[in-house]
């Protein structure tokens, strides 16, 4: 008997041809390769179906499960019920993984046991694959839940999450009454029975282009982003909810520094109170790089303060 693979990668695609390939190849080539690839084609009109057909004779992971038009949450959920694994991880038809990625979440999960999802910091990248910004994700759980509860999809990033399947299925999968959103009302109660991380490495390229669900489905996010955070406040109670709301934060360290008081202070006009906090940055070995780049492009802004200041007989 075939064992079971340690992972089970989750895919929905709808005309995905123009960046599948490479979509596909990112989870192929992944330093961990003990895992099924379970893909459902949301009855796409362009290539994307025969594309996924010739991977799938390729490579024996990959398991074309079902072709449905029923849309993405719809999708997912057949997926989850498709996937054999102890972990489940998300990957979209126009992103790219980074070799290590499955690699680094599955040992994250298996050290921490308390923890039902991690995701990672990601790279926004454009329609042609070039980097655009980073997307930066809190750390910490009470942040991470802090944030989800008020409609922040922004403090997971779903392509990049890989999850507990138990805990998954025991909150009950996606909500099908979300057709987006879907991924801010699982995260929410998936925080409620354990520990959610955000890795501080990019373990994905997170492409955005104008047919993506970002750009063609945005008219929806207040509307059932609003039903995410309704449910759980019925599901949890206004007292646990302000009890999320007002979680106990690590201390901000960075946001306390010299340095961030001297960038507050120039980028306010006050040139002055920025050059003494930046001295004072220069003193600091955490701080000290920051603080040259900084003096570098400053210096200019410093002498015309000093040129203006008034002087006083």
């Amino acid at each position: 008997m075939q064992s079971k693979p340690q992972l089970s990668v989750i895919m929905v695609v709808k005309n995905c041809a123009e960046y599948l390939s490479q979509a596909i190849d990112s989870v192929i080539e992944q330093t961990m390769q003990d895992f099924e690839f379970i893909v459902i084609d949301d009855a796409s009109s362009d290539s994307t179906l025969s594309m996924l057909q010739s991977a799938a004779q390729r490579d024996d992971r990959i398991k074309l499960v079902a072709h449905t038009s029923k849309g993405l949450t719809a999708g997912l959920n057949v997926a989850l019920r498709a996937a054999s694994a102890e972990y489940i991880a998300r990957m979209d038809g126009d992103d790219v993984c980074l070799p290590a990625r499955f690699e680094k979440q599955l040992y994250y999960l298996q050290s921490h046991p308390e923890c039902v999802a991690i995701g990672s910091e990601v790279m926004l990248i454009d329609s042609y694959g070039r980097s655009i910004a980073p997307r930066t994700h809190p750390a910490s759980h009470d942040v991470i839940r802090q944030r989800l509860v008020v409609g922040d999809g922004a403090a997971m990033t779903h392509p990049a999450i890989m999850m507990r399947a138990a805990s998954v299925h025991q909150v009950g999968g996606y909500d099908e009454r979300f057709e987006t959103a879907q991924d801010l009302d699982l995260f929410i109660k998936l925080g409620e029975v354990g520990q959610l991380h955000n890795l501080a490495e990019t373990l994905l390229l997170w492409r955005q282009h104008r047919a993506s669900v970002n750009h063609t489905k945005y008219h929806t996010w207040r509307r059932l982003k609003a039903l995410a955070v309704a449910e759980t406040i019925r599901r949890i109670g206004a007292d646990e909810y302000a009890a999320v709301m007002f979680a106990e934060q690590e201390v901000p360290t960075l946001a306390q520094s010299d340095l961030q008081i001297a960038d507050r202070a120039f980028y306010s006009g006050h040139i002055r109170t920025a050059a003494i906090y930046l001295i004072r940055s220069l003193r600091v070995p955490g701080l000290r790089r920051g603080a040259l780049a900084r003096s570098v492009r400053w210096v200019p802004h410093f002498l015309v303060s000093k040129l203006r200041r008034p002087t006083i007989a």
